[in-house]
């Protein structure tokens, strides 16, 4: 939680050095685990949840297949800054 705000900083270049070195890894270390997980499957919905939110991402999702999506705030990581 937190990427799509500090990307609008860093954008707006008033992100703190740090906090956007540590965005940008985050982000590039989260999507290239997931790449490399989806390869093994049938997939047919995939996303990053950069840019809508984790929850407009997982509404959708769980909307349009018909599921529930539970999710546990507690293991999703925030981001400094």
């Amino acid at each position: 939680i937190g990427t799509g705000v500090l990307l609008d900083a860093i954008q707006g270049l008033s992100a703190e050095p740090e906090h956007e070195a540590a965005v940008v890894a985050q982000m590039s270390a989260l999507n290239r685990a997931a790449a490399e997980v989806s390869r093994n499957f049938d997939v047919h919905a995939l996303t990053d949840i950069t840019g809508f939110g984790l929850a407009g991402h997982s509404f959708e999702i769980a909307q349009n297949s018909r599921t529930q999506i539970v999710l546990s705030l507690a293991s999703v990581p925030m981001v400094a800054g």
